[in-house]
């Protein structure tokens, strides 16, 4: 992604988001890590934000602890759903 010439943030995030779906299908199913729920909830597989949105509303302390971790994780979740929204990711992209 050092190499890339294109300055469209929208592309480097949508980009990041491929990357980031391919490193959560590599990994153990483990949804208690908070960094994983968090991946998984700005994924772009809705079994993968299902399952990380069931498990932050029974635990409700899941955000507080994100946010801890990482204060600008809102900003994060917003770019991300404004890089979905002006250029939608192509499933068969991801291989899904």
């Amino acid at each position: 992604m050092e190499k890339r010439t294109a300055t469209d943030p929208w592309l480097l995030l949508q980009q990041w988001c491929g990357i980031v779906t391919a490193y959560l299908e590599k990994e153990p199913p483990d949804s208690s890590v908070v960094e994983r729920l968090a991946l998984m909830s700005i994924s772009y597989n809705d079994q993968w934000i299902a399952q990380a949105l069931g498990q932050i509303e029974r635990d409700p302390t899941v955000l507080d602890r994100l946010y801890a971790a990482y204060p600008a994780w809102v900003d994060v979740v917003e770019s991300v759903a404004q890089a979905g929204e002006k250029l939608p990711l192509r499933k068969e992209r991801l291989g899904t």
